[in-house]
């Protein structure tokens, strides 16, 4: 069953929404990613909920499902949405200050600085994380 969850900060009310197919092993994935402080540094970048990790600790952080979303259809039905778009819905209607995009299911702009003269010190330039592997796959908090 697909399903959107958040991630909520019982002490801040600051949440994270994801969607995922298998819940089980994205949760898994989030404990994992968050116990070894890789949410910093990794190409999955998640520093808010990283940074709220090493904070409150696991215990202010609350896991919930906001919302299934059936896998068949009974006949007749018109009903045909996506994951990605319901998990938008959900991160247009909550503004989850987690969240490191405001697009669901793309990864965050990556800014690097560019040093090639003195001229491009104090330039920017941005690197989509679109292509590289930024899906993973993650035990309730």
């Amino acid at each position: 069953m697909k399903r959107i969850y958040q991630i909520k900060n019982r002490v801040t009310g600051d949440c994270y929404i994801g969607s995922a197919v298998d819940i089980i092993d994205r949760l898994k994935y989030h404990r994992k990613a968050l116990e070894q402080n890789l949410y910093l540094t990794s190409k999955d970048r998640k520093p808010y909920l990283q940074n709220a990790w090493n904070k409150y600790r696991e215990e202010a952080l609350e896991f919930s499902i906001l919302e299934e979303l059936p896998e068949h259809w009974e006949e007749g039905q018109e009903l045909s949405y996506d994951l990605i778009e319901v998990e938008q819905e959900w991160i247009d209607f909550l503004k989850p200050a987690y969240n490191t995009s405001s697009i669901a299911g793309r990864p965050p702009p990556l800014v690097r600085s560019l040093s090639r003269g003195p001229d491009r010190d104090s330039k920017k330039a941005l690197f989509s994380l679109d292509e590289r592997e930024a899906r993973g796959t993650g035990k309730s908090f």
